[in-house]
């Protein structure tokens, strides 16, 4: 029998208790905060709410505007600013370690959700949402997450080059792939389609975002990935009408990866603005693409993706955050707390609370008859021209097992011109050894839960493994008096099954640049020791170089390669792991993550770049282990 939609439902239900809202109390993880208004705030537990989320950059308004709304709830903060914040949150749901609202990037199973989530579906506000939206959240009848704002994947081209050479903006997936065929024979120094392939998973996408347009009904489709996740069903029965359309792209000469296999979303938009590329395919960065299109001379326009009925288009959305409520709050004891949760969630359902979310004005409302008067023109013209087309989400969630092998296979083929053919039956194999043991994929088992101490000096004594320095230091990365450290370490290791998308969560940001080595005397090494990374106000809010003058916080550095004693706060004295005391006066090479160190004393430049990279060394480890346990943390 057919589910019913939740939109259906919502349609039927009458005015009553608002659940949007919720979905942005959760965002006030970010900057969490102790609301300090005007009456007096009760202490108790009833009336303090703790929000989980990963670092988004707009938590300063939203928290004054909280602040200001509920100065008698008190919110606690749960942040990560980390370079996977979507797998972070994951993790934290599947171990219970979230607040009373959740809010990640990552988009919950059903599985997860049934498990760790609160069932919202009743809350008839929810009808205030986009039908086709809601559609994409509907999980057996129920709703258990909802989005903030919006971004959408489309295809983008260069008009001015279409005029110049007489081209036609294709209405169709068949003339889509004609037009590939034309550029290739008229004009074959020009790429039809630019594509970023520095994240393999852009080529996952492709497939999946062709195989959503290509069926109209997004339940069928829901339907048909529930019983591919359960074991029940293939995944060529969601995804081989993409995989047929992506294997007629590449064989009408698509795609130079090569040209761009250094590149991501910005690079691949540069190439198509600049005339090298025809088209771009828009997966990610849509500021970016916003900014481009707000301040470049060339016409840039904008067009969805189709499938193979020319009727049947599809925008595909990207979800800033997704929120949702922990499942406890309807435990005995917890109704003043839930309470408290829907009177933040009211307050955030209009357009109003919406608008504290935005970012840019690449980002939609997802809200009936929002007037998106924020958003840059030409993504709401595409948006409401396809109102009455499908939209669906960015599927990574639940996939993500076979999602790096099949991404890989897909990019190899775009490569070579190659076939595309047993990729499903692949991941249908991969799926079924997940399913029967989950840890076959497991790059490493945790022994034992690590705390967030842990997890830095593990990550510390990790790099340190490298050789590149006599001293290795990572900063913890967090959050004091409002300034986030962005480029230190960030979350918790889990007991459990350690995987490959695990493994990025706890790296530093820029986990995929060299690692750095300074020379520094000794006593610049325990001043850093003792007092921490410092971090202004102005390089938190914009990643720019610390300056004297401005309000500062500092975070610790985590150490490995030295024995270090403190008394009273203070270093009394050091030694590297072989004996050898570190004199003030000595020089000694320490190794830092890029962005890792706060150039006082000396310039970002300066430094020596080292071969590998956070994320090789880690992966070189990996290779060498087995179990992961979490390591002694020095005293200070």
């Amino acid at each position: 029998m057919k589910k019913e939609s939740v939109s259906k439902k919502c349609k039927e239900m009458t005015w009553g208790k608002r659940f949007i809202a919720w979905m942005l109390v959760g965002m006030m993880v970010i900057g969490g905060f102790t609301g300090c208004g005007s009456k007096e705030k009760a202490q108790d537990d009833s009336n303090t709410l703790r929000l989980t989320q990963g670092g988004q950059k707009w938590w300063p308004e939203l928290m004054a505007a909280l602040e200001e709304e509920f100065p008698d709830i008190t919110f606690e903060r749960d942040i990560y600013y980390g370079p996977n914040s979507s797998q972070n949150t994951k993790m934290q749901l599947d171990k219970d370690d979230f607040g009373d609202i959740y809010i990640g990037g990552y988009r919950v199973t059903d599985e997860d959700c049934k498990a760790h989530l609160l069932d919202l579906s009743g809350y008839e506000f929810v009808g205030n949402y986009d039908d086709a939206i809601l559609d994409q959240y509907d999980t057996e009848g129920g709703l258990y997450q909802l989005p903030g704002l919006l971004v959408i994947r489309v295809m983008a081209y260069n008009k001015d080059l279409f005029r110049e050479k007489g081209w036609k903006m294709p209405e169709s997936h068949e003339e889509l792939v004609a037009l590939c065929r034309q550029i290739r024979e008229e004009a074959p120094e020009i790429t039809p389609i630019a594509f970023a392939t520095v994240a393999p998973g852009y080529a996952f996408t492709t497939v999946t975002t062709l195989s959503q347009a290509d069926m109209s009904d997004m339940l069928e489709f829901k339907l048909r990935e529930d019983a591919y996740m359960d074991g029940s069903g293939s995944i060529s029965e969601i995804f081989q009408s993409g995989m047929d359309m992506t294997q007629e792209l590449i064989d009408a000469g698509a795609y130079d990866v090569e040209l761009d296999s250094d590149e991501w979303d910005s690079g691949a938009m540069r190439r198509m603005v600049d005339g090298e590329a025809a088209m771009c395919a828009v997966w990610g960065s849509q500021d970016a693409l916003r900014e481009i299109m707000e301040t470049t001379s060339r016409d840039i326009g904008l067009f969805p993706f189709y499938g193979r009925d020319a009727s049947e288009k599809l925008l595909g959305t990207g979800v800033t955050a997704n929120i949702g409520l922990s499942k406890s709050l309807k435990e005995k004891g917890n109704e003043k707390k839930l309470e408290n949760a829907i009177r933040v969630m009211e307050f955030l359902t209009t357009e109003e609370g919406l608008g504290i979310m935005r970012n840019s004005s690449a980002e939609i409302m997802p809200l009936k008859n929002a007037v998106n008067d924020g958003t840059n023109s030409l993504y709401r013209e595409v948006w409401e021209e396809n109102i009455s087309g499908m939209r669906a989400p960015m599927l990574y969630g639940g996939y993500e097992d076979i999602l790096v092998p099949v991404a890989e296979r897909i990019l190899e083929a775009m490569r070579t011109g190659g076939s595309l053919d047993g990729i499903l039956d692949m991941a249908d194999e991969i799926h079924k050894k997940t399913l029967e043991k989950p840890d076959s994929i497991a790059l490493a088992m945790v022994e034992k839960r690590f705390t967030k101490e842990e997890t830095v000096q593990f990550i510390t004594n990790m790099l340190h493994t490298s050789g590149y320095g006599d001293v290795t230091l990572v900063s913890v990365s967090g959050m004091k008096d409002d300034i986030m450290n962005k480029t230190g370490v960030s979350g918790k290791i889990y007991e459990g099954a350690y995987g490959t998308l695990d493994r990025s969560v706890h790296l530093p940001v820029h986990f995929s640049a060299p690692m750095l080595v300074r020379e520094l005397t000794g006593a610049e090494i325990k001043t850093l020791i003792q007092d921490g990374k410092k971090v202004c106000a102005e390089a938190a809010a914009t990643d720019k170089k610390t300056t004297d003058g401005e309000t500062a916080a500092y975070f610790d550095y985590y150490w490995a390669g030295a024995d270090v004693v403190f008394d009273k706060g203070k270093v009394v004295s050091m030694h590297l792991s072989d004996g050898t005391e570190v004199t003030d006066e000595g020089v000694y090479r320490v190794q830092f993550a890029k962005g890792d160190y706060t150039p006082e004393n000396e310039a970002e430049d300066s430094a020596e770049e080292q071969e590998m990279t956070p994320d090789q060394i880690y992966s070189a480890y990996l290779d060498t282990v087995d179990t992961i346990a979490p390591p002694e943390v020095p005293e200070r």
